[in-house]
């Protein structure tokens, strides 16, 4: 029996389960001899007079006031009633703050369940979302359809993490958005959580560290939906900057790049003003909550465009959390409550005049030295207030009545304001320019601004900076992007706006510019040259990059095509070679053996001077390379840079049953054309194995062998065919005792025409 916290026995039914982390810690009899015994268990403190005649007796909870619940988050719908998420006991729905609920949520069919994450749906109030799990991505996170009092589980669960935690927002009983912890990524569903998608958003990490969120235990809530907009939704990454998509998460725009506030991998929070479009408040959240003597230089910021331009709210550091409340009048701007400092004062401090002046209304709360970890204003009644402990669960007060907060102090010297800055950026383009060599589909877009900027581009002219492309690199006074998908005799203008960090937003810049026409090479004729084969490069598992230095790119010419194969026999480490430059100039990867890790690949560039150069290899975040090789050849008379078809087999290992390698392949070459085939392995033999075999070509075992000297795990070919038609090749691994056994085998082939 739980008479004093009723919900203490409702979490009791897990015992049927055997999980109910009701053992016993420790019993003892009261010393007085009133037969009295008490036990400590992992749910409180109880007692009980047990008799001498029978074995199961009843067991009554004492454990007011210490019932030690560790605060996540508290909302407060419009309409309904607060709720809060804890760890190991989901989602309490509080229909009274006085009392003790009796049940708690999402159900009380295992002991512990964390909730992590709440939020009301902006079309539909009493629509909650939640994420409650422990260990598995899925838990029981799903919604309720009455303001918390039952929950439904989702049907299912995004992929990308199998932990728990995270962040959710919901803009309808349908559209929601989820961001898993622990490196998870983001997800949208458009059916109420029937099926999830992968959201898709420019320069943010597809692996590795995901910018989202790295740590599960962290308090972190960084996903927001727009209280009027519906379908508006705002992400912030820590790598990137802030993301907004306004159609319920199916594209999504960088509005502002980099972070907000200079500490927020931690413990930030972002959310949106209930009843303002565009409004949103972020804090980079507690630095060191230990010391409550001065704060962190870590700003409370604001932003009133849609995350386009932020400001500092004067006076205001260190944020712990903070949340809205009724406004003091009707249709006034909704109440702000903070955890935090104002004018180096830590406290709980009010704003009713939409942060331009803070009101304290707490120290500490029922005299409580247990750090605050949430807050929220209640959206129904003006004046009250909920808070979370780390550990001693959550209290409220009625503050309406509470005295106006201190003046700041004057500094000793005051410091004159500048005058305000209204001058836009000055903006340079410096390429491209002119026309580009026939075969170009992808150039840089290089920009050069006068002070800090945020730079986007569009190929149409007049197009609002909101609605433009922004840069790749950009933040700094040098920015650059990828322009892609050009042809052949085509001609082109792109138009650039920058924005500084005052907000001012420069005119269009333009830069004109053309590819050339296929002309150069023998008539019908596409030529492969193969020009040098560096030797591997061994980096135990290093990150890379790797550079190849003074390579031989070749005989210079208007159509020229520089081919890079490369090898990274790096185990079973994803990520994959994410980038090939060669002097500078960014190569385009044709096909890969294994997608995402990329053991081997074909990587094109049209470069039309020179006859050496630096190639440099890099592999996407948590990727790492053991060995490392590259060969390489040209290509002209193509008619066009990118290849017309491409093949690929994917990596196996343990050739010792020789019918787990692939024996044999085809290609076709197109009349005039050729096919180039690249190839990895890790043979037992490091000698110059040459374990390709192709008919109808002027090297049948390869243009270029290079294999390791200092570990016989690995060896790359390149070769080509220079007859048209279905060609074939094998491979094979002829001296005694070879096999591929560690490095195994992958390969892939790439066709250019006339």
């Amino acid at each position: 029996m739980s008479p004093d916290i009723p919900w203490l026995a409702w979490a009791q039914n897990a015992q049927s389960v055997g999980d109910a982390y009701y053992d016993d810690v420790d019993m003892q009899f009261d010393p007085t001899g009133s037969n009295l015994l008490y036990m400590s268990a992992g749910i409180g403190v109880w007692h009980t007079n047990p008799p001498s005649t029978v074995k199961a007796f009843q067991w009554i909870s004492q454990s007011l006031g210490i019932e030690q619940l560790v605060a996540n988050e508290i909302i407060s719908p419009p309409g309904g009633k607060p709720l809060v998420g804890s760890w190991d006991r989901g989602v309490f729905y509080i229909s009274n703050p006085d009392a003790f609920p009796s049940a708690y949520g999402p159900s009380n069919d295992t002991a512990i369940r964390h909730g992590w994450s709440l939020d009301w749906a902006s079309s539909n109030p009493s629509f909650i979302v939640g994420i409650f799990n422990l260990g598995t991505a899925a838990g029981e996170s799903g919604y309720s359809s009455d303001g918390g009092l039952t929950w439904t589980k989702f049907q299912t669960a995004p992929g990308g993490s199998d932990c728990c935690g995270g962040s959710i927002a919901a803009a309808s009983s349908t559209n929601i958005v989820w961001i898993p912890s622990n490196n998870g990524f983001l997800y949208f569903t458009k059916d109420g959580g029937i099926s999830w998608t992968l959201g898709t958003l420019p320069g943010a990490p597809t692996s590795g560290e995901s910018g989202w969120s790295w740590a599960y235990y962290l308090k972190r809530q960084i996903i927001a939906a727009d209280r009027v907009n519906i379908g508006t939704f705002y992400a912030y990454n820590y790598l990137k900057g802030l993301y907004r998509s306004t159609d319920g998460g199916t594209t999504w725009t960088l509005v502002e790049s980099g972070q907000i506030t200079p500490f927020s991998g931690y413990n930030a929070k972002l959310r949106t003003v209930p009843g303002r479009a565009g409004n949103l408040f972020f804090t980079g959240g507690e630095q060191d909550p230990s010391s409550l003597s001065s704060p962190a230089q870590e700003q409370f910021m604001r932003s009133t465009d849609g995350g386009v331009t932020w400001t500092a709210v004067p006076n205001v550091l260190e944020v712990f959390d903070f949340g809205f409340g009724a406004p003091q009048t009707t249709g006034g701007y909704p109440t702000i409550y903070i955890v935090g400092f104002v004018n180096n004062q830590y406290g709980v401090w009010r704003s009713t005049d939409n942060a331009q002046t803070w009101t304290q209304v707490g120290l500490w709360p029922l005299n409580s030295l247990d750090q605050i970890v949430a807050v929220s204003g209640d959206m129904n009644q003006y004046g009250r207030v909920y808070i979370g402990f780390s550990g001693s669960g959550y209290a409220y007060g009625d503050t309406s009545g509470a005295a106006a907060s201190p003046s700041p102090t004057p500094a000793p010297t005051p410091t004159p304001t500048p005058p305000s800055d209204t001058t836009p950026p000055t903006v340079s383009i410096t390429a491209p320019t002119g026309t580009l060599a026939a075969g170009t589909t992808q150039t840089t877009l290089s920009v050069t601004t006068n002070e800090n900027a945020i730079c986007a581009w569009s190929n149409t002219a007049g197009v609002a900076f909101a609605s433009m492309t922004t840069f790749t690199t950009t933040g700094g006074t040098s920015h650059s992007t990828t322009l892609s998908n050009l042809t052949n005799g085509s001609n082109y203008t792109t138009y650039v706006k920058c924005k500084d960090t005052a907000g001012n937003i420069s005119t269009d810049s333009s830069t004109a510019y053309s590819v050339a026409q296929q002309t150069g090479g023998v008539a019908g004729t596409v030529t492969f040259t193969p020009t040098d084969s560096p030797p591997f490069q061994f980096l135990s598992f290093n990150g890379g990059p790797v550079t190849c230095s003074n390579v031989n790119i070749g005989t210079p010419s208007s159509d020229r095509v520089v081919v890079v194969g490369v090898e990274n026999n790096a185990g079973n480490n994803d990520g994959g070679t994410s980038a090939v430059t060669i002097n500078g100039i960014s190569a385009t990867k044709a096909v890969s053996s294994d997608p995402g890790k990329d053991y081997a690949s074909i990587w094109y560039a049209p470069i039309t001077t020179g006859t050496t150069g630096n190639v440099v290899v890099s592999v996407g975040t948590g990727a790492s390379i053991e060995n490392m090789g590259i060969l390489v050849g040209t290509i002209t008379g193509a008619s066009s840079a990118a290849p017309s078809a491409t093949g690929a087999h994917a990596t196996v290992y343990d050739a010792a049953d020789p019918q787990l390698i692939p024996t044999s392949g085809t290609v076709t070459v197109p009349a005039g054309g050729v096919a180039v085939l690249f190839g990895h392995g890790g043979p037992s033999d490091s000698s110059d194995q040459r374990w390709i075999n192709w008919t109808n070509t002027t090297n049948p075992n390869g243009d270029f062998f290079v294999a390791t000297t200092t570990w016989n795990t690995a060896s790359a070919v390149l070769a080509h065919s220079i007859a048209t038609g279905v060609q074939s090749y094998s491979i094979s691994c002829t001296a005694p005792g070879c096999t591929f056994a560690y490095g195994g085998f992958g390969g892939v082939v790439a066709v250019w025409g006339p």
